[in-house]
């Protein structure tokens, strides 16, 4: 029994040193081959330059004319952001996919543009906290031009159709009654049968309407029902005229675009890989993608499209200073709040000071000051 006792704890306290030196042994290992912490990461990834993707954009990004150098909001604020924290980088110039692959892939370090916050990208790569809102927006042709569709809709409307139809109802009542008040005074007026007098009675209802003369009731009864008649048909002709006529305007319209639903019966462009492509898809709304804001915006103004769906800051600045004779307005509806950030790569170590002093630049006046420098004042 002593021995079987004497082998139980011998068996327990080998476990026991077997536990600890294992636990000892990865403690060693940690310390040995510790695992590389953000401030490590961070330091070996500012001993290099880093690779900032980025796209004429303007007012946030802006391509010089020779192509050799970047200015814009957006360029600014990361100038002296990077100032402040020490960081060397060169900019690369990419198309929209073309950043957002670059920083999933990790052939950039960061993207400075007017990159759009949104669920797909966040699954690829990360973002810095939001620097601007923005909004999706529709730019259309400023142009006056009839809308044939609201035209026809309008004439042909419910409205319109009911005062037509009250309006022929009246002439034919009136015109029975004139008939069975007046073929006795007017034999000769109401001859031929009951068939013909009835027309004849109609006919002098409807003369009555439009102010015409061809004869007046002879009977006292008659007589009030045509002042009456010819009074009430002023104010009816006024209330048909100023319906038509505002029917007429309304078709005349500067835009025929005015919310999401007129997209849907028009020609739409929008810029390819951008959230606007992506909008337009999740509404089903049939467009043309192109590769830049300015080249879906000149469709506009060559009469090729009807609107452009996209970032309604980027086409504002366009509009007014790359495209001043193009007869485009960007429209005040927004159809998508939408915010801008920096895109990183995904778990960069730059992240959390890239906030902190990015949180602190957007707090100075001068930046509002450069928004509205760069935006044209808008």
């Amino acid at each position: 029994m002593r021995n079987s006792f004497l082998r139980l704890t011998f068996l327990v306290a080998l476990w026991i040193a077997a536990t600890w030196l294992t636990g000892s042994g990865g403690a060693f290992a940690q310390t040995a081959k510790p695992a590389a912490s953000d401030s490590v990461l961070r330091a070996q990834l500012l001993k290099r330059k880093l690779i900032i993707g980025t796209i004429h954009a303007p007012p946030f990004v802006i391509r010089s004319a020779d192509s050799t150098s970047w200015s814009g909001l957006s360029i600014d604020l990361w100038r002296e952001i990077a100032s402040d924290l020490g960081i060397a980088y060169e900019f690369r110039g990419a198309t929209l996919t073309g950043l957002s692959d670059g920083l999933a892939e990790g052939e950039l370090d960061a993207v400075v543009a007017a990159m759009t916050i949104n669920p797909e990208r966040e699954k690829r790569f990360d973002f810095t906290h939001p620097f601007f809102r923005s909004g999706i927006g529709i730019t259309v042709s400023s142009k006056p031009r009839t809308d044939v569709w609201k035209l026809m809709s309008g004439i042909f409307s419910w409205q319109l159709a009911l005062i037509l139809l009250g309006v022929f109802a009246a002439l034919f009542i009136i015109g029975v009654a004139l008939y069975f008040l007046e073929r006795s005074r007017s034999p000769e007026r109401f001859a031929g049968g009951t068939g013909k007098g009835l027309l004849e009675g109609v006919w002098l209802s409807a003369i009555m309407f439009i102010g015409s003369s061809d004869g007046y009731p002879q009977s006292p009864v008659g007589r009030v029902i045509a002042i009456l008649w010819t009074t009430s048909s002023t104010v009816l002709i006024s209330a048909l005229t100023a319906t038509i006529a505002a029917t007429l305007t309304s078709a005349q319209l500067t835009s025929q675009i005015q919310d999401l639903n007129d997209l849907r019966r028009v020609r739409v462009g929008t810029v390819a890989g951008s959230s606007s492509e992506a909008f337009l898809k999740s509404q089903q709304i049939a467009y043309t993608a192109f590769p830049k804001t300015i080249l879906a915006l000149q469709q506009i103004a060559d009469e090729k499209l009807d609107a452009v769906v996209a970032d309604a800051p980027i086409m504002r600045y366009l509009v007014l200073n790359d495209l001043p004779n193009g007869n485009l307005m960007v429209l005040p509806k927004i159809l998508k709040y939408e915010s801008y950030g920096f895109g990183l790569r995904a778990g960069s170590p730059l992240r959390e000071e890239l906030n902190r002093v990015l949180l602190e630049k957007l707090r100075e006046p001068r930046w509002e000051e450069q928004f509205s420098f760069y935006s044209g004042g808008n």
